[in-house]
């Protein structure tokens, strides 16, 4: 069986994913939340770090988390380029999209 535990960090959440064998961290926040997730993640057996994509208040203690764990990352490939260059993707839509999905509730376009 699976638990999931949510780590509040500021504008992002990050999650512990844990089952039988260890727990799969979900995306490890900015800078500052560091310790909080290292005290989220005491005694929970990380055994790999998940990030959804590739944006800074995604991803920002992934290579010092990993290191101190000694445990890999996993991301998808296409966002590689992102991890390199904060500014190859706007982290907004355009405004018109924006507009939207506040009248509906969706982000649909």
């Amino acid at each position: 069986m699976t638990e999931i535990e949510r780590v509040v960090c500021g504008m992002v959440n990050c999650y512990l994913l844990m089952g039988e064998h260890g727990a799969v961290l979900v995306d490890t926040g900015e800078t500052a939340d560091r310790e909080r997730i290292v005290a989220a993640c005491r005694k929970k057996q990380v055994r790999l770090i998940l990030l959804t994509h590739g944006h800074i208040d995604h991803i920002q203690n992934a290579a010092y988390l990993a290191r101190e764990w000694n445990v890999p990352i996993a991301m998808n490939e296409k966002d590689a380029g992102l991890v390199r260059n904060q500014f190859a993707q706007p982290l907004f839509r355009k405004k018109r999209h924006l507009l939207y999905a506040k009248k509906t509730g969706s982000c649909g376009r």
